[in-house]
């Protein structure tokens, strides 16, 4: 990759006549249709706002887009209908939950685009309709496509005596609940497929406990079965004895917002436990019901679980896709985009002659084109060097395994001073985040204070090095996570540089979250 120029030798215009010339006219043309600056009362209308959750709709029916294109290979487009499934589900936890709260509270408050609180809750209801209708149908599209091409994910059951032994083998653990309608209701935890089966005077509700298991892997060929839905199909088989009304697969999405209070006596992260402890038994949100059409089995649920109509979500769709994911990590790599091979752009081959690098140049990272490995051979190599004496860091998403975090705890060792500012707020992520923010402070870095009700985003690290008599700062600036695996699959930036005016920038940063 060409290296990027120091931000210290770029030119603010061109030196030439000419293109000076060129320069001056551009700025005129630009003058010339620059729109007026406008007043702070202009900038409170509401027709120049965009309404927040439903631009989020605009964007996951663009993940859909993808889900739709047929010249897209048939396991991305798999991937892409599983994303759409799974932004949903957490753009309920969190958002509509939060807007819910608000319309119970204050149905007319209004957000700045103009609409109320009780218009966008139903116009967000209106918008999934739609996107999760169209998603059906494009889930269809691709099964059919995976079929032809030899993958077979099988979610009607006719009979089959020869499918019925292979799913009986590998059926997932299950736990049922036999119940009268005058009974306390089970209590469900969240994100988990459960089959509802409803009798004359009772009802029985099977729990499937293993997430990952209700895809069950068939011998042979490339085949699947959907747990949930041969649980329904064989429940008159089940409940021997008892007339079956009806059975369909549904699901509870429970509100996963965390609310902490920085003023209370409790620690940020006594709360955050507790948070993460009352997340499995929030407020239910949503009930999704896999099934043809609405039933009165549906609505006993949605009434059991106190939640009105307009929060019940039925579509003859299967619950859960991401569970498909599994087929996507198969060796059928014809029916994928061709894998993207990082590579280590060859200046930073070496990591002993990195520092001496960075003095001469910044270098821009284009991940995941350019490998990750350029930031942990960094931090590694700071970590040993002992000319480095400071480093400085914050993390937000890390994974399970980190190199990074190895190496700040071999820099603690090696007696540099590590500062760490470790976002425990970080949504999915607090409980990990916790865990590492233990071990380097076990491991003798200084770990910053969570800030309140503000999260970090920012994906910093400074570098204070000894040289010549003085110090240089060496800097990563990321718009990714400091995480090795995602920066295998998402689009980010990295710039390396040694830029002095950047350096006294992020120590500004540093000391001021500090």
């Amino acid at each position: 990759m060409k290296p990027a120029i120091p931000m210290s030798e770029q030119k603010t215009a061109p030196d030439s006549p000419e293109l000076l010339s060129n320069w001056q006219q551009l700025l005129k043309q630009i003058n010339e249709h620059a729109a007026p600056v406008p007043n702070a009362e202009d900038l409170k209308k509401s027709e120049l706002f965009i309404n927040r959750e439903l631009s989020w709709l605009d964007f996951n029916d663009r993940v859909l887009n993808e889900a739709a294109d047929a010249t897209v290979p048939p396991l991305e487009r798999l991937r892409f209908v599983a994303i759409v499934s799974s932004n949903l589900d957490e753009f309920f936890m969190i958002r509509v939950a939060e807007i819910a709260r608000t319309v119970a509270a204050d149905p007319g408050q209004r957000y700045p685009d103009g609409l109320k609180a009780s218009e966008v809750y139903g116009q967000i209801r209106e918008r999934v309709l739609a996107q999760k209708t169209r998603q059906a149908q494009v889930f269809s599209e691709i099964i059919e496509t995976l079929r032809q091409n030899g993958i077979e994910i099988h979610a009607h059951f006719n009979g089959d005596t020869e499918l019925d032994a292979g799913i009986k083998e590998r059926l997932p653990l299950v736990k049922i609940f036999l119940r009268q309608a005058k009974d306390a209701f089970p209590a469900l935890p969240a994100g988990r497929i459960h089959v509802f089966v409803r009798f004359a005077k009772e009802y029985a509700i099977l729990s499937i406990e293993d997430k990952a298991g209700r895809l069950i892997e068939l011998p042979g060929s490339r085949r699947f079965a959907l747990a949930e839905r041969w649980l329904c199909a064989k429940a008159a088989e089940l409940f021997p004895g008892r007339e079956v009304i009806e059975a369909f697969p549904f699901k509870i999405i429970r509100e996963a917002n965390m609310r902490v209070r920085p003023e209370d006596e409790e620690t940020l992260e006594e709360q955050i436990i507790q948070g993460l402890e009352g997340r499995s038994r929030g407020k239910p949100v949503r009930l999704e019901v896999d099934a043809p059409q609405y039933s009165e089995g549906a609505f006993f649920l949605a009434t059991t679980l106190r939640l009105d109509s307009a929060a019940m979500y039925r579509f003859d769709l299967p619950l859960d896709l991401m569970t498909l994911m599994r087929i996507y990590d198969s060796d059928e790599r014809d029916l994928r985009y061709p894998a993207i091979e990082p590579k280590l752009p060859s200046p930073l081959e070496n990591p002993q002659r990195m520092f001496a690098l960075l003095r001469r140049h910044d270098i821009l990272l284009h991940h995941p084109y350019d490998s990750f490995d350029a930031i942990v051979n960094l931090m590694d190599q700071a970590a040993r060097d002992p000319q480095v004496k400071r480093i400085y860091h914050t993390i937000y998403r890390a994974g399970q395994q980190s190199p990074l975090m190895e190496s700040l705890k071999e820099a603690c060792r090696q007696g540099k001073k590590v500062t760490v500012y470790v976002e425990i707020k970080a949504r999915f992520d607090e409980l990990n985040n916790m865990r590492w923010m233990s071990e380097l402070k076990k491991a003798g870095a200084s770990v910053v204070p969570a800030l309140g009700h503000f999260k970090v985003h920012s994906k910093v690290t400074q570098i204070i090095r000894e040289e010549n008599g003085g110090e240089v700062s060496y800097l990563h600036l990321g718009t990714g996570n400091y995480h090795p695996k995602t920066a295998r699959q998402y689009t980010d930036l990295g710039l390396l540089t040694s830029d002095a005016t950047l350096g006294s920038d992020i120590s500004a940063f540093f000391e001021t979250i500090s």
